[in-house]
């Protein structure tokens, strides 16, 4: 009759940048040679799923601001972003810039999701991501089947900053879960 049970909501923001953090993390084994290719998979998908587990017992924090408009913006936008970026690179002949593309234009839809939620961590998150990219085109690539630094730093950089981005925080002065790192 009088249950004192406190409802729980799943982070759900926070499960998603997880689960694309094991994603990216499974395209960055892609660039490694393929005798890493399991392992790392089995590697990224295990931390991914450790914390996974680890976010679903935590509650949601935050202050239920949701803007869909911009958010839906931001996704349109990253979809043409991305659609423009692999024409420009294939009409020159860049096509092995692609994972760098990709990760600019994934970071670049954070700013969608800021003006979204007013959680700072997005910016910080699009940051990350566009930096890890940029530094990715300064490196070498390889052939087929050979170690592919640019792809795999790219990869694993955007891979750590959505699994940190995801993480849960605390306020510093009130000890209650915070949206925004500090």
């Amino acid at each position: 009759m009088g249950s004192t049970a406190i409802k729980r909501r799943l982070p759900v923001p926070a499960l998603i940048g997880t689960a694309f953090g094991g994603l990216w993390s499974v395209l960055g084994a892609v660039a490694l040679p393929q005798r890493w290719m399991v392992p790392t998979v089995v590697a990224g998908l295990l931390v991914t799923a450790v914390l996974l587990v680890e976010r679903c017992r935590k509650s949601a924090a935050g202050s239920g601001l949701f803007r869909r408009r911009a958010y839906v913006v931001a996704v349109v936008l990253e979809v043409a972003g991305l659609y423009l970026a692999m024409w420009l690179l294939k009409r020159y002949g860049l096509e092995s810039y692609f994972m760098q593309a990709l990760g600019f234009v994934v970071g670049l839809h954070f700013i969608g999701l800021w003006l979204a939620s007013d959680q700072r961590r997005y910016v910080w998150l699009c940051v990350c991501m566009c930096v890890v990219s940029l530094m990715g085109v300064l490196l070498p690539s390889a052939a087929s089947g050979h170690f592919n630094l640019r792809n795999a730093f790219t990869a694993y950089g955007c891979a750590v900053a959505l699994w940190v981005a995801a993480r849960p925080t605390r306020g510093l002065a009130d000890g209650q879960a915070s949206a925004d790192p500090p």
